[in-house]
């Protein structure tokens, strides 16, 4: 069965069939409900929107934490935070539980990561065991001088486009990205600004100090301008969304995209004064929790929505069934997103 979904997703013929190549992208601190924010009911998120076009769109997916390090460590284990332990106590992931790179590296992938969130660091958590090669974009944040801030996201793209081009494997990779845009603070680029945003000052900006004060109870909510938060946050999306273009574009351009499978998620969403908050502390909402969820393989030829619940520990079993690897048995909480979809009375966590 797993072969079958194998060749499946690869597109083979005849003969042994070739693994496609995966790629996952983690769309940081994405709410589920950007469409539904957005004031003019134009999409922030076009190219998140043209691989729903082609791939099945899960419309009731949630993160297994609010934050980073708890949703991160889930999807590359398929564990709940209770099991894999990568929580506020501790934030790094124990030797004992085999990441999916580990996984892939033994069957012969080439493994690569690319991401400037620092939760993702060996020094901080340790979760990207197993990728060969990883490349950290630090970015760059002025906005106590300047009011820009560059969250990685930029070079990041760069990053790929370079490895993509000096790479001479021919084995099949897993690639795995993370855009930190659109975490605090919210200030779009002006390429952005310009599209999406613009009559808004160049300056405007919602500061991550501004929103810790905010939750401090030091700017009442019915002083707050939200149309303006809200718009800048969804800029910081449709920033992210425009560096998933760029990787698409990239794919395209080598000749890839056609052999492979592509899984865009978020880690947790964020509250836009919802529940009296900003950020993504002090809370398990559903703001914080809803995520997108959109699975597109290279054998899909229909678009298709499910309902059915999922969560981001299913990423994990999915990437393995795509690599035409077993799934361990004892994963009580995560499932392969390409089989069919089951009842809505699984429990989500």
């Amino acid at each position: 069965a797993v072969m079958a979904a194998v060749c499946l997703s690869a597109g083979c013929g005849e003969g042994t069939p070739a693994p496609p190549n995966i790629v996952v992208v983690v769309l940081d601190t994405v709410r589920r409900d950007v469409a539904e924010l957005s004031p003019s009911g134009v999409s922030f998120t076009p190219n998140l929107d043209r691989l729903a076009s082609e791939g099945t769109t899960f419309t009731n997916a949630w993160a297994t934490g609010p934050w980073t390090v708890p949703s991160h460590a889930s999807m590359l284990t398929g564990l709940l935070p209770s099991s894999h332990g990568c929580t506020g106590y501790s934030t790094f992931l124990s030797d004992e539980h085999r990441t999916v790179a580990e996984h892939l590296a033994a069957e012969g992938y080439e493994t690569v990561a690319f991401f400037s969130n620092p939760w993702l660091t060996d020094r901080m958590s340790g979760m990207l065991r197993g990728f060969d090669m990883r490349y950290v974009e630090t970015g760059h944040d002025d906005t106590r001088v300047f009011n820009i801030v560059d969250q990685g996201g930029r070079g990041t793209s760069e990053n790929i486009a370079e490895w993509l081009d000096a790479r001479s494997e021919d084995r099949p990779f897993l690639m795995f990205v993370n855009f930190l845009e659109p975490h605090l603070p919210y200030s779009p680029p002006e390429e952005i600004r310009s599209e999406f945003l613009p009559d808004l000052p160049p300056r405007s900006i919602i500061t991550t100090e501004w929103a810790l004060e905010f939750n401090a109870g030091m700017h009442p909510p019915e002083t707050v301008d939200w149309e303006r938060v809200i718009r800048l946050y969804l800029g910081d999306v449709a920033t992210a969304d425009a560096y998933l273009g760029r990787v698409l574009d990239e794919l395209e351009r080598h000749g890839l995209y056609d052999h492979t499978a592509i899984i865009v998620t978020s880690d947790h969403g964020e509250n836009l004064g919802d529940n009296g908050y900003m950020d993504h502390q002090f809370g398990l909402f559903e703001t914080l929790l809803a995520v997108p969820l959109v699975v597109r393989t290279p054998a899909q030829t229909e678009p298709a929505v499910r309902r059915d619940p999922a969560m981001v520990t299913d990423v994990f079993p999915t990437v393995l069934e795509l690599a035409g690897r077993e799934v361990p048995p004892d994963l009580p909480y995560a499932r392969s997103l390409l089989g069919e979809p089951i009842h809505d009375e699984r429990p989500v966590i």
